[in-house]
């Protein structure tokens, strides 16, 4: 299994920082263009459509609905350290398949 080649924060500490949705959108299409797996967190509206283009959205169950319904998965707990986790459960998952069923994954 291959591991994590790239990671892209898209965030910023204040309003001047932040990358504007459609720069949100732009990036994402960019990125999935080259064959990239892209997955991010939201928590807001303003989250939903880009949680709505990614392979993997992940809403932040404290969020807005629609951030909630776009994504694919819920943090119910509210705790990004989740994402840790689910990543290392679907790895052993994987891992305890046999070889062949296991290709279809990798």
């Amino acid at each position: 299994m291959q591991g994590i080649e790239s990671v892209l924060l898209i965030a910023g500490t204040d309003e001047d920082n932040r990358i504007r949705q459609h720069q949100k959108l732009e990036k994402i299409k960019e990125l999935q263009g080259r064959g990239e797996f892209v997955a991010m967190t939201g928590d807001g509206v303003n989250h939903a459509p880009a949680l709505a283009q990614v392979d993997l959205g992940i809403a932040v169950g404290s969020g807005s609905d629609i951030a909630a319904e776009t994504a694919g998965i819920v943090l119910v707990n509210n705790n990004p350290k989740d994402i840790v986790s689910l990543i290392l459960s679907g790895q052993q998952a994987i891992m305890s398949l046999p070889c062949r069923s296991r290709q279809v994954f990798l």
